[in-house]
């Protein structure tokens, strides 16, 4: 009898056992785990931050010591297309080629500096929806893509100079003078068009030297460039009244362009 009477208590005990320890899981150990898991997620991934922060540290450091190398190379580029129009500095640059190659320089003009613009390129075609219920007996279906229009983007900070170089000179040397323009380690000038005559036997005049039979007076269209570190680049016009600049007068050596007049 004691024995039957136990057992609903014995019965009871466990059942209450058993809930005790499922709410003890879900109210406190499951949450637990789950935190400690976070944090062990957090800390690994905390640790992989830290060593790629440690090995961009590396990095800078590597650089920082090549920081004159990269000073340098950037003052050469800058000689190449400066910040400012130094137009003055140009204009010497061109004088003293011109006397290396006996050349004559009968004019110079620059133009104000225009911001670049980058070539335009055309969006991806779009597809055009259309309503069958709309189109008319016998008509053809229009195509789905439609052409975006072409999106220019403007270079902040980059203009261009267009420079017109009127030289006098040999045929030798004049083809000389304007290599040395284009590949010289200082400023650069991209030219885009070339017009040139030969000339005739003609005496000092004008500010134009003294010509031979065969001569070429070679006209070069181009432009030079301005990369600004932020700044407005202000235009620095050249006074067409002033005198070129005094340089040798060109040896009369012959050519294979034959005188148009």
């Amino acid at each position: 009898m004691t024995g039957s009477k136990s057992g609903p208590w014995i019965a009871g005990t466990v059942i209450v056992s058993l809930l005790l320890v499922v709410a003890s899981w879900f109210l406190a150990i499951s949450p637990v785990m789950a935190s400690t898991t976070a944090a062990n997620e957090s800390a690994v991934a905390q640790r992989d931050q830290n060593a790629l922060l440690q090995n961009k540290i590396k990095v800078l450091k590597q650089q920082s010591l090549k920081l004159d190398e990269y000073r340098a190379t950037l003052a050469g580029l800058q000689l190449r297309i400066p910040t400012t129009s130094a137009l003055a500095e140009y204009q010497r640059q061109l004088a003293a080629i011109a006397a290396l190659h006996s050349v004559t320089i009968a004019s110079l003009t620059v133009a104000t500096p225009t911001q670049v613009v980058a070539a335009a390129a055309a969006a991806p075609a779009t597809e055009e929806v259309v309503d069958p219920a709309a189109a008319t007996d016998g008509a053809a279906p229009a195509d789905g893509a439609v052409p975006a229009a072409p999106v220019s983007t403007t270079l902040q900070g980059f203009y261009e100079l267009g420079v017109g170089i009127d030289v006098v000179g040999t045929y030798a040397n004049v083809q000389a003078f304007l290599s040395d323009v284009q590949t010289n380690p200082g400023r650069i000038l991209f030219v885009s068009a070339l017009s040139g005559l030969s000339t005739t036997e003609n005496p000092e005049g004008g500010g134009i030297p003294a010509t031979a039979v065969g001569d070429l007076r070679l006209t070069v269209t181009g432009s030079l460039f301005v990369l600004t570190d932020g700044l407005p680049v202000l235009p620095v016009p050249v006074d067409p009244a002033a005198a070129p600049p005094v340089l040798p007068v060109p040896p009369a050596d012959k050519n294979p362009l034959l005188p148009i007049g």
